[in-house]
């Protein structure tokens, strides 16, 4: 979907300048849309501006082999590199079974390594499964296909049995799940612990354990947000810093895939502990860029809702 000049215009205003160059086509990459069809990244408050302006721009320097091995490092990889960045990576739908792909924000890999980036700034927790809301249009309307609880239950829609409506439309996540987080798929579960805010999880889970198996690659996922020192009060660094996602952590066992949580700032200051030269110079502009938005986010999160992707 083409967009306007003064569309294009927002966007460059609200991204990083050494980012830029990541976007290759600016028509043809996929912007998160609101629901008037209306690009959302040239918003203060846009996690995909935030996600291009950070990874975007790392991607670019001369020293982003370094900088990627050192970040695994610290998640107990061995890493050697060279690194490709891909933003907006999607999987390929038949690993998963999925009618629409899942695409993660940022997708970095080198020979033995896959990690998927979810970037967060906003937004207060991940996305729930759909399949438990009520539908709102058609003969069915009113009903949910799915009662938010993983045990043997008729879809109204279609009419298929299954604990999973989603499984009964051939989607695969509950033939990964076993292998990602300690659940028994042939245990009814009340209610399903994917039917709130850990379905992104899962899905960004399931997605890199499974493309990282075809490529022979161990998969860690990381969850980015904002919320260091410079930057408090955000919803979602409040929520890793929670039970809740202390829990699901502990659920991910020892397995294809790996479940990590940091925040920006960590990025950054991890970065500039292996970059020099023009490298570091760009990193401290980028530094003083993000910080700039934290605060503006910061003012619009204390009047408004948070945009959602």
């Amino acid at each position: 979907m083409r967009m306007g000049p003064q569309e294009r215009e927002a966007i460059k205003r609200n991204l990083f300048p050494e980012a830029q160059a990541a976007i290759r086509d600016w028509n043809a990459f996929p912007w998160h849309r609101d629901s008037r069809k209306a690009v959302t990244a040239g918003q203060v408050q846009s996690s995909q501006a935030l996600a291009i302006d950070f990874f975007g721009t790392i991607g670019q320097l001369g020293c982003r082999d370094q900088i990627f091995c050192a970040w695994g490092k610290t998640w107990g990889l061995t890493t050697v590199g060279p690194w490709s960045v891909k933003l907006e990576q999607p999987v390929p739908a038949a690993l998963l079974g999925e009618p629409r792909s899942t695409q993660v924000d940022v997708a970095a890999s080198d020979s033995g390594t896959l990690i998927f980036f979810e970037c967060k700034f906003t937004e207060g927790d991940g996305g729930s499964c759909s399949q438990t809301r009520p539908l709102v249009t058609g003969p069915h309307k009113g009903k949910s296909q799915c009662n938010g609880r993983y045990e043997l239950q008729r879809n109204p829609l279609n009419g298929l049995s299954s604990r999973c409506a989603l499984t009964a439309k051939g989607v695969k996540y509950w033939e990964w799940i076993p292998r990602v987080f300690s659940i028994d798929a042939e245990d009814d579960h009340r209610g399903c612990p994917f039917a709130g805010a850990w379905y992104q999880w899962m899905r960004n889970l399931s997605a890199c354990a499974a493309l990282a198996e075809t490529r022979g690659q161990k998969g860690i996922f990381v969850l980015v947000y904002a919320g260091g020192a410079d930057a408090v009060g955000f919803p979602m660094a409040r929520r890793v810093a929670g039970e809740d996602w202390r829990t699901l952590k502990r659920m991910v066992h020892d397995g294809p895939v790996s479940l990590e949580a940091v925040s920006y700032e960590r990025l950054l200051q991890w970065a500039l502990e292996v970059a020099a030269g023009s490298d570091a110079e760009v990193l401290m502009r980028l530094g003083a860029w993000l910080a700039r938005k934290m605060r503006l986010a910061t003012t619009y999160l204390g009047g408004r809702a948070p945009l959602r992707k």
